[in-house]
């Protein structure tokens, strides 16, 4: 085996002769200029250099130059393997300098190890002698002329590479996906417009500045590997976008080249995955949960008491808590089966909020329930038994007739019956042990969400109209909101609960401050047609109007999850309105939202009016058709309030912005009419 001094200044290069020699048994130590090289070899024991020509710093000539100079490296070989120098007089001097052998980029690999082979085979007897210092004047101009010439040559292919790379990014600029470009030493050098956006900022480097902290090293060993090992890779991340809220991206990179094979960089393409989580999340959630009550199904119960029953004999407990009512069987005959669907969902939330942080409430046929409580004994059973009995025996659970209560019957099985000896230190480890993070989860949204309020004001005379109500859970010491948090809930099997208990939020601020609000809708939500009739009873049991509690969906439905048509049926039955949420204004097509009397729509303000504050043609005659219709839509997210009068021009009635109004961590603080500008 033979050690090697592989001296390139690119990466890729230096990556293909270390694969090609170490496969032959070599030891490869790279260098990427020749001073490098110089150094490394006069500290070192080397058996062969392979180096390229023209490099900055030093370049290959004069490497080789230097170290016939030098008494130690005098007899070490020397292979020049170029693309730079392809002249006839090049080799000349490449061997007049003191050159073994030189090589022309690309060699094929059996080339190369035959030249490596012929030169390492030469009897130590034969080194090759430095150039005689009489000669050298005449060598250095030979080599100053070649390198001059080869210097301009390189500018004027870097000018025309340059003006390459402008066009190319002049084309990804206006192209609807999020696209990064990084120069050969891995800097990023371009984002495109559809990034600038996202981020809200034009710096290049902004979107890789806003990936998540936790991801941040990832993406920089990512973008290392790129370099390194130049080929198509992939890999995701959270990014944070303009709103504060991280989303979930996907990240395809690999090199891109000039039309004639030059490596002028690398390709960075972004897709936001964060609707394709959710989704496929939400898919898999529906699998195992009860679509009317969201509760687990016997699969999840089953894997959790197998987990139990294989842990007995390592001291491992629980009590199943079986629940059934002999009050619903009559309740579909006399009210319909809508009105027994919502007292089953009723009764379910009620066994939760009875239940333990952590235990497993299921739901295991029609009228059936299983609560699965980890380490308690027969008398814990029987109190969280009684704790349930009352729970539902208090509630109003049927919609139809509220004054109606609900008796539910529960038998408690212990397992193991008889309690073994538990293993030694093993109940000290389950008291002890970190929550999980989906009881971490469940138990913050059981708290106070911090909330925030975004006014929205009427153009037509200033009046408050309602408030977005925005809201984020502290999980880990940390807020979490917007994709992030209904992702984590969908996972955790929390989010209708979720979705629930910020409804009750709401009505609350409207009940106090009389102002009408409208609340985020989650892909779960949409799902759950439960949802409006749950609303209007809390509504109604907390004395507010429910046409004062707007849902808004995101995106039109269209890219989504589509409602079913059981959730649309009760979006019309209901008083609940709509505020359809588009981001951009393909998916205000007709094809995509059918919207009921009195629903709106929502835009945001770099969809109606380009950068210079103009009205974009293609808004224009979207809201147009939209206004003869007699849909209401508003504009949000405005940063520069000198916009409203185009907006009124337009006939948009209602806005929102931090430069109209900033948003409020509570809702009194809101300005009841439009600030003075």
């Amino acid at each position: 085996m033979s050690r090697i001094l592989v001296v390139d200044d690119m990466a890729e290069a230096r990556h293909l002769l270390r694969t090609i020699l170490t496969h032959a048994g070599h030891e490869i130590i790279e260098a990427t200029n020749g001073a490098e090289a110089l150094q490394i070899a006069r500290n070192g024991s080397f058996d062969l250099v392979v180096s390229d020509g023209l490099m900055p710093v030093m370049d290959g000539f004069r490497l080789c130059i230097e170290l016939r100079r030098s008494p130690e490296t005098r007899a070490l070989p020397f292979i020049i393997y170029t693309a730079s120098f392809t002249a006839s007089e090049d080799a000349e001097l490449a061997s007049t300098t003191g050159a073994d052998a030189y090589l022309l980029k690309p060699a094929e690999p059996a080339m190369i190890l035959k030249t490596v082979h012929d030169v390492l085979s030469r009897p130590s007897a034969e080194p090759r002698d430095a150039v005689p210092n009489e000669d050298l004047i005449e060598v250095f101009e030979s080599y100053s002329q070649r390198i001059e010439q080869k210097l301009d040559e390189k500018i004027a292919a870097l000018s025309s590479m340059r003006a390459l790379r402008d066009s190319y990014h002049a084309l990804l600029d206006n192209l609807p996906v999020h696209i990064l470009t990084l120069d050969l030493l891995g800097r990023v050098d371009f984002a495109n417009a559809t990034t600038r956006a996202f981020i809200n900022n034009n710096g290049p480097t902004a979107f890789l500045d806003a990936v998540h902290a936790s991801d941040k090293g990832a993406v920089h060993a990512f973008l290392e590997s790129l370099r390194e090992d130049p080929r198509s890779m992939q890999m995701s991340a959270r990014v944070r976008r303009r709103d504060g809220a991280y989303c979930v991206f996907e990240i395809t990179a690999r090199p891109y080249d000039s039309p004639d094979g030059e490596r002028l960089g690398f390709l960075l393409v972004g897709e936001d995955v964060t609707r394709l989580e959710q989704e496929r999340e939400l898919l898999l959630h529906a699998a195992e949960y009860d679509p009317l009550t969201d509760l687990p199904t016997r699969p999840v119960f089953d894997r959790r008491f197998d987990e139990i029953l294989r842990n007995v004999g390592k001291g491992a407990r629980c009590a199943l808590l079986f629940i059934d009512s002999n009050d619903l069987k009559g309740i579909n005959d006399q009210y319909g089966f809508d009105v027994g669907d919502a007292t089953i969902a009723n009764i379910a939330h009620m066994i939760v909020e009875a239940s333990r942080p952590g235990d497993l409430a299921a739901r295991l046929c029609a009228t059936e329930f299983v609560v699965l409580a980890e380490d308690l004994d027969r008398e814990d059973a029987e109190r969280l038994a009684d704790t349930i009995r009352s729970t539902v025996a208090e509630a109003s659970l049927v919609p139809a007739a509220p004054e109606m209560r609900i008796n539910v019957n529960i038998s408690i099985s212990l397992v193991p019956e008889v309690q073994l000896p538990a293993a030694s230190g093993n109940r000290n480890e389950r008291t002890t042990a970190e929550p999980s993070a989906e009881h971490r989860l469940i138990e913050a949204l059981r708290g106070q969400p911090a909330m925030l309020y975004r006014p929205v004001y009427s153009l037509e005379d200033g009046h408050l109209i309602r408030c977005l109500v925005r809201y984020a859970y502290a999980v880990n010491e940390r807020l979490i909101s917007g994709d992030e948090l209904a992702l984590g809930a969908v996972k955790h099997g929390v989010a209708r609960r979720m979705g629930r208990r910020i409804v009750d939020l709401a009505l609350e601020q409207v009940h106090l401050a009389d102002i009408p609000c409208s609340v985020p809708l989650s892909l779960a939500n949409l799902l759950d047609p439960m949802i409006f009739e749950r609303a209007e009873l809390a509504a109604e049991s907390g004395a507010v109007d429910p046409s004062h509690l707007l849902f808004e969906v995101p995106d039109c439905d269209a890219g989504g999850i589509r409602p079913p048509a059981s959730w649309l049926a009760a979006a019309r039955r209901s008083t609940i309105r709509l505020v359809h949420v588009c981001a951009d204004l393909a998916t205000l097509r007709a094809d995509h939202i059918t919207l009921p009397a009195g629903d709106e729509i929502s835009l945001p303000a770099t969809e109606v009016l380009d950068p210079s504050g103009n009205i974009r043609p293609s808004a224009r005659s979207v809201i147009d058709d939209w206004q003869a219709l007699g849909v209401t839509i508003t504009v949000t997210d405005i940063k520069n309030a000198d916009v409203i009068e185009q907006l009124k021009a337009l006939g948009i009635s209602q806005v929102a912005g931090d430069a109209l109004s900033p948003s409020a961590p509570h809702i009194e603080d809101i300005p009841r009419t439009l600030p003075e500008r």
